[in-house]
């Protein structure tokens, strides 16, 4: 049996940690940062701890309470989810930075902080869970938190856009648990391995098929592919600039992840029915991505329709099945993750210069010429997304 590595525990439980303390300091904002930066930094370092772990010993586990599966809580991250950690908490390490120096009027408000670190932990779990109803859990923490955190932003639009995917949102949710309910009365566990396990015999019971469909169509809407995509470009438009990196970049990776897990993992027998899928939703989704994006008249919502098309890219990864194919998949989802929400941070940089704060492609033209260096790194940023060699 493998033995309990209780440093696992830290990415989730540092951001919860942090932001229960930031409630508590809730009056003295320069604290509340700190307290932020230090968890951000302590669940990156972790996560990077637990890659090397993986890369050196293998899939690092803990079970919560002692207890044993498929009674207890197991949080079990290998390599996979262990890679997807580490470009996780990066990004939201760096959403922290910014949020530092962000002139954005919400993240002065005494809730953003512990938002964003409650928004942090529900990603890092979602990643590291071993069980699928945990799954949904830190979902639901890391919905939740980005809703809120979106309705308090400056943009006038943030309630609506809040409250557009939290409808939309309660549709996936519901797939999500439709899903997990047929599983757990067909096999009577919700751990992935053992569900793995049992699926590997070849037997598919009533429920386990229909499982599959309501499972794949929840982690479409979690990543916005078409046609579950309309609420995206609002909801990440509207969102502050910190959240839009993280949202834009890395939450929407939990629907690929996702993905991932139900082709590569539990339904390998259908996997090649769901990657015909795939391989259509991708192709679709890379040319309404960017005809989307070109008719669009701000710099944030311009990035925002682009993911459609990114996405589009690591779905065709994935639809093709290969195992070289899977690998330029997650590296270019890494690629996606880091050079995304870099452009949106310097967008954001740029817009609260505006005497409008405002990113609209009118308003912003020829902010460059002031800021010569923030135009060069977002031409690199560019050419980095585009995949143009340097």
């Amino acid at each position: 049996m493998t033995p309990d590595n209780p440093l696992v525990l830290l990415p989730i439980f540092a951001p919860l940690s942090g932001a229960a303390l930031c409630i508590l300091m809730a009056r003295y904002l320069r604290v509340q940062h700190a307290i932020g930066l230090t968890a951000s930094s302590l669940a990156w370092v972790a996560s990077l701890a637990i890659l090397i772990q993986n890369w050196q010993g293998g899939l690092q586990v803990y079970r919560l309470g002692g207890y044993q599966p498929p009674y207890g809580i197991i949080l079990a991250p290998d390599m996979l989810s262990a890679l997807f950690e580490v470009m996780a908490t990066t990004v939201v390490l760096c959403g922290t930075i910014y949020i530092l120096g962000c002139h954005d009027k919400c993240v002065s408000l005494p809730a953003f902080m512990p938002l964003f670190l409650c928004m942090n932990a529900g990603l890092n779990g979602a990643f590291y869970t071993g069980d699928i109803f945990t799954l949904f859990v830190f979902q639901e923490l890391m919905i939740m938190s980005s809703v809120v955190l979106v309705a308090i932003s400056d943009n006038r639009l943030g309630v609506e856009a809040a409250i557009k995917y939290l409808l939309i949102s309660a549709m996936g949710s519901l797939f999500l648990l439709m899903g997990i309910a047929a599983i757990y009365a067909t096999f009577g566990t919700l751990t992935l391995a053992d569900i793995a396990r049992l699926l590997e015999g070849g037997e598919r019971p009533l429920l386990a098929q229909a499982a599959a469909v309501v499972l794949m169509c929840a982690f479409l809407l979690k990543s916005a592919v078409f046609p579950f995509h309309f609420w995206q470009p609002d909801f990440h438009t509207a969102a502050p600039t910190p959240v839009h990196a993280v949202l834009s970049s890395v939450v929407v990776k939990v629907g690929v992840y996702g993905l991932i897990r139900l082709t590569m993992l539990l339904f390998i027998a259908e996997a090649p029915l769901v990657r015909s899928l795939l391989l259509i939703l991708g192709v679709i989704g890379i040319f309404f991505g960017g005809l989307a994006a070109l008719r669009t008249y701000d710099a944030k919502r311009m990035l925002a329709y682009s993911t459609f098309g990114q996405i589009g890219f690591i779905l065709l990864g994935i639809g093709w099945g290969t195992p070289l194919a899977l690998v330029g998949a997650i590296v270019y989802a890494f690629n996606h993750a880091f050079i995304k929400s870099s452009l949106l941070m310097i967008t954001g940089a740029i817009a609260s210069r505006m005497p409008n704060k405002s990113a609209k492609l009118i308003d912003i033209g020829g902010a460059g010429n002031q800021m010569r260096n923030v135009s060069i790194l977002y031409f690199i940023g560019g050419l980095a997304l585009t995949g143009i060699p340097r």
